[in-house]
């Protein structure tokens, strides 16, 4: 588990991490551009408590670390460009900002099931429940939301880097860079075209 002072912490929850970044075949700048500035003062301290010492944790649920080998390739341009072949052993890391993200999303949903109300926001589905951007409520969320991406992210660089320092104890020869890092439970805002007519 990670460890360190609450600064140290904070700074997940504002800008993601650095931590991770040697030996996984990503720089300092490609780390941050991911990240998204997030204000700590917008989660409540139950959240903050919930992610105190789970920072380097893969966590429970569908969350998993796995050693995996490439048995066959489908598609030989797109494994070349990702530099993989047959035979390759790659790791797979899927876990997120573990109980911080649900803490802010089962807070803000109480209060974002009221504020649709509020707002004369017709929703489709009762497991459905939103705010206009740019209220107070939406704000909060969306600052709420980017400090949880960036725990996120800043826990798997933690996981990606310890992966790192196992595997070359073991494998002192073992290259392994970052292919792929997303989150899937993600909130930014996007502009679209409107197709009505």
């Amino acid at each position: 588990m990670a460890s360190g002072s609450d600064a140290v912490r904070w700074e997940h929850f504002q800008h993601g991490s650095d931590i991770g970044i040697r030996g996984t075949g990503r720089t300092k700048a490609q780390a941050f551009e991911q990240a998204a500035l997030a204000d700590p003062q917008r989660v409540s301290k139950a959240a903050k408590r919930r992610q105190r010492d789970e920072m380097g944790m893969l966590g429970s649920g569908n969350h998993y670390l796995e050693v995996q080998r490439v048995s066959d390739v489908i598609d030989i341009r797109l494994a070349a460009a990702f530099g993989l072949q047959t035979g390759d052993i790659v790791v797979s890391i899927h876990c997120g900002s573990r109980g911080f993200g649900h803490q802010i999303g089962t807070e803000f949903l109480r209060e974002m099931v009221l504020a649709a109300q509020r707002h004369n926001i017709s929703l489709p589905d009762r497991e459905l429940a939103c705010a206009p951007i740019h209220s107070d409520i939406g704000q909060r969320y969306l600052s709420a939301m980017r400090a949880a991406i960036n725990c996120a992210l800043a826990n798997r660089q933690i996981l990606t880097q310890m992966t790192h320092d196992i595997f070359t104890r073991f494998f002192p020869s073992a290259r392994l860079s970052l292919l792929h890092d997303v989150s899937h439970n993600t909130c930014k805002v996007e502009e679209h075209e409107s197709t009505t007519s």
